[in-house]
């Protein structure tokens, strides 16, 4: 086998070579000078040194196109052009007769200037966002667009008849030069024979056209730098994407980049796609718009054969990959023996691994080989595959195959021209490396590191120091003795040589320019994975050498260029490893230099904080110390840098470490470790450097809550994206006040406005409102009182959160929040119709109808749920201060609306909370309470709540008060209703600070004396609310006077110290009460509980630990908690209230009754009663129930309390039947609990309850079984008796489920109930009857004779005297009678049951023979 290699020759240009008429014409890039940029206005400048061969030609160049109008050739940065004018279309005729171009490709026009593309487009056509984006980045240079086609300028043989044009403007000065100076714009394609390779050097045009005389002018401008033709794009669709329909010399990824640029908010970038790749357009390809989507294209005379590998495109599962040898024995048929050898060519990559299979083919064959350059530089390939194809076909072999590369960057044009010029593709397969291989070249590698490169490294070290007379410790002796400066020099050269051979494994070096692309191999990787820092610190020596000239700014190129292929975290570690191991100055420098530019690299920051702390896990806690290393790296400005340029570069990075991901499925949060070393560094700029820093932090992260500049077009940024940010900071960042000062502070009215607007806002995202309020919160709670009073007042004077600026406000959209400016006009008191009059008199207290910003009720609710009490209290006084001097001016009155406002809110909500100081408040009061004749300030009425402020506005009405019936008008007692509002306000103020001041008397108070006089004087105030308000503070203020009068001094004894325990057990179990959760409140009832139960003195005379005065308001306490809707606290509350029983029991009982019966017995209760009510002593009733329970045996001691009540709300027909049957039942609790507590009240309640049965029964009798009246007498039979003479029809059973409030009588449950009663205290006196038969004592010796209906004077009776004592024989006959006839005739079969079962128990009680 024979294997030679070709190369890329020198153009020969001699003339005995080139026969006329073709002319070729040498011109140099220096002659020429074009404006070094292009923008999108003015027209290209042109100047070419005159008298030179260069002016020369393009003279004549100028002259054939533009006088002769025949083609000629020009070079371009793509490939050789056959250019003609592209207005004649005559002269772009000859381009397709020279070519042998069909008619149907068309062509792209070439131009110089802006001026010059707009010369040929419509005149109404206007750039597009993204064709100024792509013409501002590459052009002039290797892109086509398409263009609308102004077909009075464009002939159509140039578009093929298409609507559209492509038109590009050349990079190569030679070509634009042309243009410029023929003024003409060019249709200039490939100067080859149609569907041959592109030319792209001189000596390919003219064996394709020059040699036959086709053209009589050839510019020769030298090699292509590109090498394949233009890219041709199309952003005319009206979807907005970016068709790429011929990849080229611009890559698809550099145009994604620069039309995903400049995006303004919500903006997207435009899709870009590649034909054939992303989308398929048949019609398209049947009638291209631009050349190169329909013929073949770019095939030499001989076939060519695409060699494809898997690593470059994902083979087809139907295919089988072959060997080199395998592929070729398929491809050509075994040559004879007359044939001899056969010439190949193969194009291959440098670094490919097929160059071995070609070593390894017998000699069959004869190739010549032609390099495409490494693998890892597409541009270098697309340079060369043209030439390589047109090289290979002129040294005659007989075949040509072309290795693959990746369809990526470059290589996307490159494999489009190569699958067009391809006659088949076969797939190749590629040798590996076992791990056998791979292990031995780790192990070479580290022999050669191990005692190459780091012997050497330290032998140049210690030549160094020991020249420069650096005294070393005994650990850093010299592995070698230093003999003399002849060996310094041979260990420097043999370092470099070594250095030079490693570095060139991983990329080409090129002295002349930068190292060229890396070589992507097992043993690239392996050196730069494990061996990277001994080979940088020998760079590192090398780049520091006594040489100042092109060795050292190489081997500076090769440091960087070393650093780049390492991940930032590996590049730093690296380098400060290298810095601590030579610790020399010069290398020192060299390194803190380094270390530099990574730092400030996009990845600096991120980098830092992996190679300190690593990629730690969330829960992972930095050491301190590493956290203060980075924020002192970050902090310290670099030597040479202006401060406020490096924080503008470096914060913004820094606060990409907290940001939120904006893609979560595509980027990783960083670690917490990283996190608090970011927050830590802000935190520590914040401390050293405040100013710049908060400078950078205003024009950068505070932006968005800014108000927008209404001189600037500039869309409003998001603030969600500070938000999150401004989170992560606090939340990492040291507790301390400086963060939350310099980042809220400045934003603190705009953040407040926000918050707001999403309490306001339905749809708010409640994540996004828990994030507002908790920065308002971390805020609050660790600035200073100063500094928060400062801050809530600068919210409070802010209006809606920017000062006067009424038309800012902030726009929600679900959780995206930006600042913007609104046309809305918000109310003004200047204009107040008698609609919005009544409005403002019917509105509530929360109501915020005129738009007072900042909102009083939702500011003061905030406030409170922060509990900052200094600053709430020192803020009241300062709006009562404000108030009093905007009320004197009367300048703006809805100011003063809002300090009022949030006066009375702050009373309202806080209440004792801010009262902590009252002698700002008492002051307030006095001068309110002043009587009339006393000096005022000579202003209008004040305005003091927004029911009344039209009364003090009545100039401001847009109609006149008489002009609606609706509207009262009564201006003659406008000032008496804003100073009795004040009045009010005044009072309120008074009770809450004597609440919240429980020492506060006229005694240690002076200012007090002066109120306590005002307030005698308004109790009897014309104003009912103003005469009860004062009349209650006087209360309050004599009894505390008088409390403060006769307390004496108490000794500190061991009882007063259990008391004082006492009373702050008591304290803690109120504050306990308060709390949400509900077993904490349990556990606060367990602890007054336990202070009743202690109460009780443990020995006769002995004193009680707690104080009796306690005792009234925990039962208090209890009584109300009981009555709670929440069962949990209900029981805890009933079984409290059981347990107190044995000491407290008369004052439970009475309480409990005076909530289950109250109102009832007096008569005084509403006649109709409200479902909640009534649950509400039914809830009662049952806690009694347990009470009764509790009693047992003691009952006797309430009974008298009980019976008379229950029964009371029995005989009640105005209550609901619901109440009265629960009544009954308690009545039944009790006598079932203690028969012998209920003997004296036996009678009266077995004769009551009879009646009610006899009284609300329902008879289900015929008509003609009536009752009927005793002619004789004029009576009914008593046997009979109903309530009316007429039949009253059954009643529906379930109807008080369905009616628990119904007041009817006739429901069948209320009879049940009274039977059942009945029953229960019958079976317990026929207990205590047969108890008496086995005693020989009185039944109820210690019962209260005096309470029976037949009073005894012997305490031993006979069994009958007892019976008749407790159950008389008159009422034991009327039981008879009513049961026995609701037994027959009631409509209900239950009480008909339980009317007979009574019977038989009074058959057999004994208690009928008294009859």
């Amino acid at each position: 086998m024979g294997i030679s290699h070709s190369s890329p020759q020198p153009p020969n240009v001699k003339a005995p070579m080139m026969p006329m008429p073709s002319k070729i014409m040498i011109c140099s890039d220096a002659d020429i000078s074009l404006e070094s940029s292009f923008d999108l206005s003015g027209e290209a400048k042109c100047l070419i040194t005159p008298g030179s061969t260069t002016s020369e030609a393009i003279d004549l160049a100028c002259h054939q196109l533009t006088k002769v109008k025949v083609p000629i050739v020009i070079p371009t940065e793509t490939v050789y052009g056959l250019a003609a004018s592209a207005i004649d279309s005559n002269a772009v005729s000859l381009i397709f007769k020279i070519k042998g171009r069909p008619a149907d490709n068309p062509l792209i026009v070439h131009v110089s200037s802006h001026d010059m593309l707009h010369s040929i487009l419509p005149p109404s056509y206007t750039l597009s966002n993204a064709y100024e984006k792509l013409i501002n980045s590459f052009w002039p240079g290797p892109l086509t667009l398409l263009f609308p086609v102004d077909s009075a300028k464009i002939p159509p043989i140039v578009t093929a008849g298409q609507p559209t044009v492509a038109i590009r403007m050349p990079s190569h000065s030679v070509a634009r030069a042309v243009i410029a100076l023929s003024r003409t714009p060019l249709a200039a394609p490939s100067a080859n024979s149609s569907g041959k390779p592109s030319p792209t050097k001189v000596e390919h045009v003219w064996r394709d056209l020059g040699e036959t005389g086709k053209v009589s002018l050839i510019l020769d401008g030298g090699a292509c730098d590109v090498g394949v033709e233009s890219t041709v794009v199309d952003g005319l669709h009206e979807d907005g994407r970016i068709r790429v329909l011929r990849p080229g010399g611009v890559t698809v990824e550099e145009i994604e980049r620069v039309v995903g640029e400049n995006l303004v908010e919500e903006e997207k970038a435009p899709q870009v796609l590649v034909h054939r790749r992303d989308y398929q357009d048949e019609a398209m390809e049947q009638q291209p718009t631009t050349p190169g989507m329909k013929y073949l294209h770019y095939s030499p005379s001989v076939p060519v054969i695409l060699l494809l590998t898997s690593d470059v495109a994902p083979m087809p599962s139907s295919t089988n990959a072959s060997g080199l040898k395998d592929v070729l024995s398929e491809t050509l048929d075994e040559p004879t023996a007359s044939e001899g050898r056969r010439k190949l060519g193969i194009m291959l990559l440098s670094d490919s691994p097929l160059v071995s299979q070609v070593k390894a083919i017998d000699n069959k064959f004869d190739f010549i080989v032609y390099s495409l350059g490494p693998k890892d530089s597409p541009v270098t390939t697309a340079q060369r595959i043209f030439d390589g194809l047109l090289t290979l076909e002129l040294q005659g072999v007989e075949m040509i195959f072309v290795e693959g590369i990746a369809e990526k960057q470059e290589g996307l044009a490159v494999m489009n021209r190569l699958r067009k010029a391809a006659r088949e593709v076969k797939w190749i397969k590629r040798p590996t490396l076992g791990t056998r291989d791979l292990t031995q070249m780790r192990t070479l590698s580290a022999i050669i590191f191990k005692w190459g490169v780091q012997r050497k490294t330290d032998r140049v070290v210690e030549h160094r120091r020991a020249s420069s007379t650096v005294v070393r410790n005994d650990a850093e002796t010299s592995i070698v003795e230093i003999n003399d400066q002849d060996d310094a020099e041979d260990d420097l050269g043999s370092l470099m040589k070594l250095t030079e051979k490693i570095v060139g494994l991983i990329f080409s070096l090129d002295p002349a320019t930068a190292p060229g692309p890396v070589h992507q191999s097992h043993i690239t990787q392996i050196i730069v994975t494990r061996h990277i820092t001994p080979l940088l610190k020998a760079c590192v020596l090398l780049a520091c050498g006594d040489d100042s000239g092109e060795k050292v700014v190489q081997w500076r190129n090769i440091i960087d260029r070393l650093v780049s292929l390492l991940p930032v975290p590996q590049s730093l570690a690296s380098i400060g490893s290298i810095n601590s191991q030579l610790n020399f100055p010069p290398y020192n420098a060299a390194c803190g230099k380094l270390l530099t530019k990574q730092l400030l690299s996009p990845g600096g920051v991120r980098g830092l904080c992996s190679s300190v702390l690593g990629e730690g896990l969330a829960g992972e806690a930095a050491p301190l110390q590493k956290l203060e290393s980075i924020a002192r790296i970050l902090s310290t400005t670099p030597s040479g840098m202006n401060i406020q340029t490096y924080y503008s570069l470096i914060i913004p990075r820094i606060l990409a470490v907290l940001s939120p991901p904006e893609e979560e499925m595509v980027q990783t949060p960083a670690p917490e470790s990283h996190k608090r070393a970011a927050a830590l560094t802000v935190s520590r700029m914040l401390a050293t450097k405040p100013i710049v820093t908060s400078r950078v932090l205003s024009g950068g992260l505070l932006q968005p809550f800014a108000a927008p500049d209404t001189t600037s077009t500039a869309k409003q940024l998001s603030a969600t994206h500070s938000l999150h940010t401004l989170q992560e900071l606090l939340a990492h960042g040291d507790p301390t006040p400086t963060l939350p000062k310099h980042l809220l502070g400045p934003i603190l009215p705009a953040v407040y406005a926000l918050l707001a607007q999403l309490d306001s806002t339905r749809t708010a995202d409640p994540a996004l409102k828990e994030l507002v309020k908790g920065l308002l919160r971390v805020w609050a709670g660790t600035i200073d009182s100063q500094e928060t009073i400062s801050g809530w007042w600068k919210v409070l004077q802010s209006g809606g959160g920017w000062g006067g600026r009424e038309d800012v406000t902030w726009l929600v959209v679900g959780d995206n929040v930006r600042v913007q400016v609104t046309s809305t006009v918000l109310p003004s008191l200047s204009l107040l119709t008698p609609t919005e009059r009544k409005a403002l008199d019917e509105a509530d207290d929360e109501a915020d109808i005129l738009n007072l910003r900042p909102n009083p009720h939702h500011l003061v609710a905030f406030l409170k749920a922060i509990g900052r009490k200094d600053v709430n209290s020192a803020l009241l006084v300062r709006a009562l201060d404000e108030y009093q001097v905007l009320k004197a001016t009367d300048e703006n009155p809805l100011k003063t609306m809002l300090h009022l406002k949030l006066i009375l809110e702050m009373v309202d909500q806080l209440g004792s909370a801010v009262l902590s100081n009252p002698e700002h408040i008492l002051s307030f009061v006095s001068h309110a309470l002043q009587p009339d004749n006393e000096e005022k300030p000579q202003a209008g009425p004040a305005i003091s709540n927004p029911t009344n402020i039209v009364a003090s506005l009545e100039s401001l009405f847009v109609v006149e008060p008489n002009a609606s019936p609706n509207v009262n008008h009564e201006d003659e007692d406008s000032d008496d209703e804003s100073d009795t509002d004040l009045i009010e306000t005044a009072l309120n103020l008074l009770l809450a600070v004597l609440e919240a001041n429980e020492k506060l008397t006229s005694i240690n108070t002076p200012l007090l004396q002066l109120v306590e006089s005002d307030v005698e004087r308004l109790t009897n105030h014309v104003s009912t609310t103003v005469r009860e308000l004062a009349r209650e503070a006087r209360l309050v203020m004599t009894a505390r006077n008088a409390s403060t009068s006769t307390t004496a001094p108490q000794v500190s004894e061991g009882p007063a110290d259990a008391r004082q325990l006492a009373q702050d057990q008591y304290q803690h179990a109120l504050k306990l009460l308060q709390d949400p959760i509900l077993p904490v409140r349990a556990h606060g009832l367990v602890l007054l509980k336990n202070l009743v139960l202690a109460a009780k003195a443990p020995t006769p005379g002995a004193k009680s630990t707690v104080d009796p005065a306690l005792i009234p308001a925990i039962l208090s306490i209890f009584l109300q908690l009981v009555q709670e809707d929440d069962s949990y606290i209900f029981l805890n509350a009933v079984q409290g209230l059981v347990a107190m029983a044995d000491t407290i029991g008369q004052e439970i009982l009475k309480g409990l009754i005076d909530v289950y019966a109250g109102g009832v017995l007096g008569g005084s209760i509403d006649s109709v009663m409200s479902k909640a009510e009534m649950d509400r002593r039914v809830r009662v009733g049952e806690a009694l129930g347990q009470f009764i329970r509790k009693c047992g045996d003691t009952l006797s001691a309430h009974v008298n309390i009980l019976v008379p009540s229950m029964f009371g709300v029995v005989r009640s027909r105005h209550l609901p039947t619901a109440l009265r049957t629960s009544a009954l039942a308690l009545l039944a609790q009790c006598a079932e609990v203690s028969p012998i507590a209920m003997l004296p009240w036996s009678a009266d309640l077995c004769s009551g309850v009879t009646d009610l049965v006899q009284l609300e029964g329902v008879s289900s009798r015929p008509a003609d079984m009536q009752p009927r009246r005793n002619a004789s007498s004029g009576e009914e039979d008593s046997a009979d008796v109903n309530e009316n003479d007429v039949l009253v029809g059954p009643k529906p059973l379930e109807e008080m489920d369905i009616q628990p409030l119904s007041q009817d009588p006739k429901l069948a449950p209320l009879r049940r109930s009274a039977l059942h009663f009945i029953s229960v205290l019958l079976r317990s006196l026929i207990t205590n009857e047969h108890d008496r038969g086995s005693a020989s004592t009185s039944l109820v010796p210690s019962l209260n004779v005096s309470n029976f209906r037949t009073s005894r004077t012997s305490a031993q009776t006979s069994a009958s005297s007892i019976r008749e004592e407790y159950m008389p024989a008159d009422v034991v006959r009327h039981m008879r009678l009513v049961l026995g006839y609701a037994r027959v005739t009631d409509v209900d079969d239950v009480v008909r049951v339980m009317a007979g079962e009574v019977l038989e128990l009074l058959s057999g009680s004994g208690l009928s023979s008294l009859e």
